[in-house]
């Protein structure tokens, strides 16, 4: 059975074949380190020698969502194979469990796919478009703003505990705005 969605351990699984390993890597860097996420990376954390299938189906119900990775390799592979069945039927239990594929090149994954949309990397290579298209695919949600159209707000503030005044910044993409409030009484 799955643990409760907001107690899983991870945030993604991420479904690839090894021979994918070079962009993977910078996935998983980014996905990490960027953008703050954890992410059930097999090399890191896979149990050698216990169940496959076993630990397949405990690991991606520990996540709350999975991105596939669609390759050439990926697609003739029954461990990818199976990882996004398991999946697939996460999803159909838990609402809010994404599955996003993120095709490499002209992968022939529409087999695999077949009724799911997917992002497409052109050359394989991992770009900031790549990252969006990912972001994009894990919080699909119609509020949220489009990049190329939104405007920036910065916020700071003195973490300086002698300062009785704080500085609030905001950018109307006309130039800074600046306010003062009183800040705390020490």
């Amino acid at each position: 059975m799955s643990k409760p969605f907001n107690q899983r351990e991870y945030d993604l699984f991420l479904s690839h074949a090894h021979a994918d390993r070079v962009f993977v890597e910078d996935l998983k860097n980014w996905l990490t380190g960027s953008a703050g996420l954890k992410v059930f990376y097999d090399p890191e954390t896979g149990t050698s020698g216990s169940g496959i299938s076993t630990m397949l189906q405990r690991e991606i119900e520990n996540c709350r969502g999975m991105l596939l990775i669609v390759s050439d390799a990926s697609v003739e592979s029954s461990w990818v194979e199976d990882e996004y069945n398991i999946a697939k039927d996460e999803a159909n239990e838990q609402r809010d469990f994404r599955i996003v594929p993120v095709r490499l090149g002209n992968a022939a994954g529409k087999k695999l796919l077949r009724g799911v949309s997917w992002l497409d990397v052109p050359g394989s290579a991992f770009t900031s478009n790549t990252a969006l298209g990912i972001i994009r695919g894990l919080y699909n949600r119609p509020n949220l703003p489009n990049p190329a159209g939104s405007r920036d707000v910065y916020i700071s503030a003195s973490w300086q505990t002698d300062t009785r005044r704080w500085s609030w910044y905001a950018s109307s993409g006309r130039g800074p705005i600046a306010q003062s409030h009183p800040g705390p009484r020490a």
